[in-house]
């Protein structure tokens, strides 16, 4: 059984079945928004501004960083610096509709907060590698996983130092929690030729499978991240999700939290995963009945007590190194 110590790296060992499938058809782009600082010296990353994405970041001439591109706009945006390929290192599945219509091709190599196996850090090295133009590597909020994916292909594509791509990560906003993330980078080097001949016996995916547990966390990350902007909002309605209803967003955390405790395998998970586990499901449920009685001090007490629950499991399954 899956427990969650390793359903991130399960996630990172995810079978390859699918070959690059976009077309490289000429794009048709709504006048798409892509702006950047001026960066301290030719060539220095340099953070940018696109509709669409946040925390996106032109790292090198080959490789940028960022969230996960929302909307057409993003997608056109991407296609106007340049990038030609899109890696996904989260869960979700990507969206292969919009890239092909702007001339994009998917590639998804998820990976775990845990760090990165060796295996799946050469392919990601293949992926921009192989790419005929710029990579544009993205995990869900492109602070933690994709940063750390970029970092490793900069090492080995690119030849910076260690000590530069850590530093870089954490310029990026990289957590210093997630130990496993900044402990690859740190000890990674080049793949052998070896490695990259046994890389190149399997297509690059443009959807990777993912493991029930893992594609769970997908919805209650996505879930929590609207409540977050539900909250930002004064728990009302956000202005970038207009079409969110803060109390049936709870409800559904709280589903997804109860749905996950039914589900195979999670009777045979550690108690202190169960546990945090129902307390996060009792929260949810608790924010949702403050958000439907106005009660803003309840609503702020239960959102604290997701988080809690979160960060706490996090901490003990999520963040830390496999062996």
């Amino acid at each position: 059984m899956t427990t969650p110590r390793t359903a991130a790296a399960l996630i990172a060992l995810a079978s390859l079945f699918a070959g690059p499938s976009c077309a490289e058809t000429p794009p048709t782009r709504p006048a798409p928004t892509a702006t950047a600082p001026a960066p301290a010296a030719p060539g220095a990353p340099a953070q940018l501004e696109i509709d669409g994405a946040h925390a996106v970041w032109r790292l090198s001439d080959r490789v940028l960083s960022g969230s996960v591109p929302e909307g057409d706009a993003a997608f056109a945006a991407l296609a106007s610096l340049g990038v030609r390929t899109v890696l996904s290192v989260d869960g979700a599945r990507p969206d292969l509709d919009a890239m092909r219509r702007h001339g994009l091709r998917s590639i998804h190599l998820p990976v775990g907060y845990d760090g990165i196996e060796r295996a799946r850090a050469v392919e990601i090295v293949r992926a921009v590698e192989e790419s005929p133009g710029p990579v544009y590597v993205h995990c869900h909020h492109g602070r933690h996983r994709g940063p750390t994916a970029a970092a490793i292909a900069l090492i080995a594509v690119e030849g910076w130092s260690a000590e530069r791509a850590v530093a870089q990560m954490r310029a990026i906003g990289t957590s210093s929690q997630y130990v496993g993330l900044y402990d690859v980078v740190a000890r990674f080097d080049a793949p052998t030729a070896r490695e990259r001949a046994t890389a190149r016996s399997a297509p690059l995916p443009a959807v990777a499978a993912v493991p029930p547990m893992a594609a769970a966390m997908v919805g209650i990350d996505h879930g929590k991240s609207n409540l977050d902007d539900v909250r930002a909002a004064d728990w009302g309605v956000p202005s970038n999700h207009p079409d969110v209803d803060p109390a049936h967003e709870a409800l559904k955390l709280r589903e997804l939290f109860v749905e996950l405790g039914r589900s195979d395998g999670v009777a045979d998970e550690p108690l202190a995963f169960r546990r945090r586990l129902g307390d996060a499901a009792r929260a949810a449920g608790e924010l949702e009945a403050a958000l439907r009685a106005g009660d803003r001090d309840a609503a702020e007490r239960a959102h604290a007590a997701i988080d809690a629950a979160c960060r706490g499991c996090h901490a003990a399954f999520r963040d830390v190194p496999t062996d």
